[in-house]
């Protein structure tokens, strides 16, 4: 509509007349690696020092005092969250070194694995909400469409045709 309007065929702008393309939030499935796939990454991960001392001796003697929540911030000023991107860079290392190529390889992938299986394995939402700290039950709904066999146990059957 937009060309129709600058190439002079039209007078008016019609292009805010169109409706928008509908989106639903939250289409996708969440993107996970199967247990056997994190078992995997895990192994990959240097565990030859003692890991709950390496943390315990990281908030004593290397954390930089600040107000933020989270454990792992930033060594330089401002003191703040380690951003997303770092924790990205970490999980696509270690998945290059575990042999894995999933198409997502952002930090929610552990995540969203983690939420998978234990939904698949019997886990309620707002177990799995309490667990991974969500503030709103809704932003746990993502999980509820992964669970295909429970799916099936509720969904309608397809309607036949009258013949």
């Amino acid at each position: 509509m937009r060309l129709l309007l600058l190439r002079g065929v039209v007078p008016t702008d019609l292009a805010r007349t169109l409706p928008g393309v509908a989106t639903w939030r939250l289409w996708h499935l969440p993107m996970s690696l199967l247990p056997d796939q994190v078992e995997r990454l895990l192994a990959c991960c240097d565990r030859g020092s003692p890991v709950g001392a390496a943390v315990a001796r990281y908030l004593y003697e290397a954390r930089p005092p600040c107000a933020t929540r989270p454990v792992f911030v930033r060594m330089m000023a401002p003191y703040q969250d380690l951003e997303q991107s770092a924790v990205c860079c970490v999980v696509r290392r270690a998945l290059a070194r575990a042999g894995l190529d999933p198409e997502h390889k952002g930090a929610h992938l552990l995540q969203h694995s983690l939420a998978t299986n234990l939904l698949r394995r019997g886990a309620s939402l707002s177990e799995i909400g309490q667990l991974l700290r969500h503030r709103q039950p809704t932003t746990t709904q993502i999980y509820a469409k992964v669970d295909v066999e429970a799916l099936r146990g509720i969904a309608l059957p397809w309607p036949r045709r009258a013949s």
